[in-house]
């Protein structure tokens, strides 16, 4: 067994092995900083500390604002987590003021970044949050796109949310479906028109839409009550 696993090595030296690989990484190919931002997830179980989340935060807020296409689009289907971490309430404010901004810009791989945040957002978050965050606001506002291939990223993304969101949003994204199943674009049609159909049989299940508001009021509830965050991850992992 390697000297590593014999010796009781704190979280804290730990985390400045991390440090250090990840210094190396940033300076290498983008392959490679990929490939870290999808083991954030299992690397947030390891390390639920304020320092780990603080520092890690401040690393991908970064690749947002400077990293290329890929790496962007990456790092926002995980950056959602630090939501979930032990962050002060005004940096969970800079996470969705950070994302909320890539809607609007010019870059296609921007946008498509928050499509992927908000996205993968659903299976964190309960429906007020995300209504009341302007989350799934922002995404309906992107069904709109001049680019026909965002239209279609945002139909797959209301085809992946559909079955995790209460009967009421259910509703809304799929009146959105609805309208686009009348673009000029024969492949908007088709992919609007067969994601409508799924929408409507998911709606009408009855024990799924049980199911969904279940763990809907228990999201809810967790976010209204838990001022832990950390506790709050440890549960929901």
């Amino acid at each position: 067994m390697p000297k590593i696993f014999k010796e009781n090595i704190t979280q804290e030296k730990l985390l400045e092995i991390l440090k250090g690989i990840w210094g190396t990484l940033k300076k290498s190919s983008w392959r490679y900083i990929v490939d870290f931002i999808k083991a954030m997830p299992s690397l947030q179980q390891m390390f639920y500390t304020c320092t780990f989340n603080e520092y890690f935060l401040e690393q991908f807020i970064d690749l947002i604002r400077e990293g290329n296409q890929l790496v962007k689009i990456e790092t926002a289907k995980v950056l959602h987590r630090f939501l979930r971490a032990n962050q002060s309430q005004k940096k969970r404010e800079s996470i969705l003021s950070t994302m909320m901004k890539l809607k609007n810009s010019k870059s296609y791989y921007e946008r498509i970044s928050f499509v992927e945040f908000a996205k993968a957002s659903v299976d964190n978050f309960s429906c007020n949050f995300l209504r009341t965050q302007g989350i799934l606001d922002a995404l309906i506002e992107l069904a709109n796109d001049k680019v026909l291939t965002m239209r279609i990223r945002v139909i797959r993304a209301i085809h992946y949310i559909v079955p995790k969101v209460k009967k009421d949003v259910q509703e809304i994204l799929e009146a959105v479906i609805n309208e686009l199943c009348n673009d000029s674009n024969k492949d908007i049609k088709e992919e609007a028109n067969k994601t409508l159909k799924e929408c409507k049989e998911l709606i009408a299940n009855e024990s799924l839409q049980k199911e969904i508001e279940e763990k809907d009021s228990i999201r809810e509830a967790e976010e209204n009550s838990i001022t832990d965050i950390v506790v709050l991850y440890l549960i929901r992992e």
